[in-house]
């Protein structure tokens, strides 16, 4: 039998260089150094200003392209996440560690029965929302067959 070190990455806020929630440089030299065969990578709903890169329906149009993505916090936590597991060269794709992106919080507009007004979530996006499960109510999609 051969055992692999394995660990799953959440999103927390020291992921986004802020002042709080602990010191990033530490967690990018804890993450080099590791040395894990297996990574996980889960951003998921606490924070879903970060992780959700598309918080509202789309408004795009055959001649009109969608307004309504933003990936900037998202784009920064896997640049920092795959160059601290990856290493050099992690931005042309090369990493000789095995990294899942799992991709797990769902935006809300995609349920009938999840209703969470975006626009009470708190500005500072690393701020948790409150309840800490709130983005995660819906159940019933909107479109079931997934074609949306």
């Amino acid at each position: 039998t051969r055992t692999a070190a394995t660990i799953e990455v959440d999103v927390m806020p020291f992921l986004g260089r802020t002042r709080f929630g602990g010191p990033f440089d530490a967690y990018f030299l804890a993450m080099q150094n590791l040395g894990a065969e297996f990574v996980r990578y889960a951003p998921w709903f606490p924070n879903p200003k970060v992780v959700v890169t598309e918080l509202e329906p789309n408004d795009c149009t055959p001649k009109k392209p969608a307004t309504n993505w933003n990936s900037t916090y998202f784009d920064a936590i896997v640049r920092d996440f795959m160059a601290a597991v990856c290493g050099p060269g992690a931005e042309l794709g090369r990493c000789s560690s095995s990294v899942v992106q799992q991709l797990s919080t769902i935006p809300v507009w995609m349920f009938t029965d999840a209703h969470v007004d975006i626009k009470q979530f708190p500005t500072n996006p690393w701020n948790t929302t409150a309840s800490f499960s709130a983005y995660s109510k819906g159940r019933t999609l909107v479109d079931p067959t997934c074609g949306q």
